[in-house]
């Protein structure tokens, strides 16, 4: 009997059964009317068997849940009008409505390899990927097949192999470091499907193996972060099973991950991207007031400063999490990592080891706390815009513009200030007969109201 024979038959039966539920495979892929999916069925004596087997089935998947076991006909997908088998499907949740994986094992071979021969299709209309993590759930370090829309292909899609040594879009380039051979790819039916031949060695293919997948937007023919389209599993290529992860697990680009990817984000760019420089303009704006003026912006630079250095810490705790291992997080980790360290050595410095006012090396203090302080500063600024170019890579975001609107904001009035007051107070450095000259008569009552800080009131506070 044909297959198409026999497909008639079943469609006749379902509309008998008046139900258009579909059959299910391995609990977890469902086949529809307009699925690419097919069960090949056998010719022969047989058939009749095999259709009675499946009333049954399709009686019981109508009236309670489908069981989980694979298909013993096989999986079929159709790429580019090809038609391909393959022993085992399932279906991946995590990422869009469907995400269909097939595959066959192959018998290893002499030398300890085993060859998979693998597809994977879902609805994209940019790029969708498949790949095997060195470790669990972590994006950094897979070897992926990623198949995109290519209108200059016959297919509509291209597909290739690549290396994800980042999270941003710099990091994920060809080649892959697993071997992928025979890559094909095609977009059909608002889906994006590929097929290709992956050799392993025999022993990573026995019991659980890890997997990752995603899907995700192209901009201008470049790959976009895929967000939360992204989720990771196991699969037991042996027996024919599969399962994703749990949306809340702990992945590298599970929700939990992203959040606190965006909570590094924003704790960095406050504590230290903001409140570090903010901390310098409070200290400038009080230089020429009153006492009372000044002693109140005095405790505002110190509060910000010391509150922005705390953050900083959460910020550090927060990246260790990250586990980022590829260049440029090198550079942004170690970035941050010196601002934080010499910004709480600037606040300990401050409090306990500086200067009498009327120390004749007050000014060396003054000198070196003003610049290093402005250096952590603008090193905290700049890291800020290379957290933002990791997440968002390629063009100007709404980060970019608003953050630069607010630090031209804090930096025009630190200058303003400065040139109001140049003639009366230091601007750039500190002058040592001036730093000296008069100073206790000057800072006497702030110092005997406050004798725990021993700074200059007016033109010496640190900026």
């Amino acid at each position: 009997m044909r297959v198409s024979t026999v497909v008639a038959l079943q469609a006749c039966l379902v509309l008998a059964l008046g139900s258009c539920h579909a059959f299910q495979m391995d609990g977890a892929l469902q086949f529809g009317r307009n699925s690419a999916f097919q069960v090949d069925q056998p010719e022969g004596a047989d058939a009749a068997l095999q259709l009675k087997q499946q009333r049954r089935e399709l009686l019981q998947a109508t009236s309670e849940a489908p069981a989980p076991a694979p298909s013993p006909g096989g999986c079929g997908l159709a790429i580019g009008g090809q038609q391909e088998t393959y022993t085992s499907c399932n279906s991946l949740t995590g990422v869009g409505p469907s995400y269909n994986l097939l595959w066959t094992l192959e018998p290893s071979s002499a030398n300890n390899e085993s060859v998979l021969n693998v597809a994977i299709e879902a609805p994209s209309d940019g790029w969708v990927g498949w790949g095997i993590p060195q470790e669990a759930g972590q994006m950094v370090g897979t070897s992926a097949v990623i198949v995109r829309i290519n209108s200059s292909s016959l297919t509509g899609a291209s597909a290739d192999g690549y290396y994800l040594s980042a999270h941003a879009a710099s990091g994920v380039q060809p080649p892959a470091r697993l071997n992928f051979s025979n890559i094909t790819a095609a977009a059909q039916n608002g889906q994006l499907v590929t097929s290709f031949t992956l050799t392993l060695p025999s022993s990573q293919v026995q019991g659980l193996s890890n997997v990752i997948f995603a899907e995700g937007s192209l901009q201008d023919g470049e790959l976009q972060y895929h967000g939360n389209s992204a989720n990771g599993g196991t699969v037991n290529f042996a027996s024919g099973l599969a399962q994703a992860a749990e949306q809340d697990s702990s992945g590298s680009d599970t929700p939990h991950y992203n959040h606190m990817l965006w909570a590094h984000g924003w704790v960095a760019t406050i504590g230290l991207g903001f409140f570090l420089p903010l901390g310098i303009l409070l200290a400038k704006l009080g230089q020429g007031m009153s006492s009372t003026a000044w002693r109140v912006f005095f405790f505002m630079h110190v509060s910000v400063q010391v509150l922005g250095t705390i953050m900083g810490f959460v910020t550090a705790g927060l990246g260790a999490k990250l586990q980022l291992p590829d260049h440029i997080h090198e550079v942004h980790r170690a970035i941050g990592i010196t601002v934080i360290a010499i910004a709480a050595v600037q606040v300990v410095a401050a409090v306990a080891w500086r200067p009498k006012p009327e120390h004749r090396h007050r000014w060396i203090f003054q000198l070196h706390h003003w610049w290093i302080g402005r250096s952590v500063a603008a090193l905290a600024i700049a890291n800020v815009y290379i957290g933002i170019y990791m997440v968002q890579p390629g063009h100007i975001s709404r980060y970019y513009i608003a953050y630069s609107v607010i630090i031209g904001v804090i930096v025009v009035a630190w200058l303003a200030k400065g040139l109001i007051t140049w003639r009366r107070q230091p601007f750039l450095f500190p002058h040592p007969k001036k730093s000296v000259s008069n100073t206790k008569e000057r800072d006497e009552g702030f110092i005997n109201s406050n004798p725990a800080f021993g700074m200059v009131h007016k033109d010496s506070p640190s900026t």
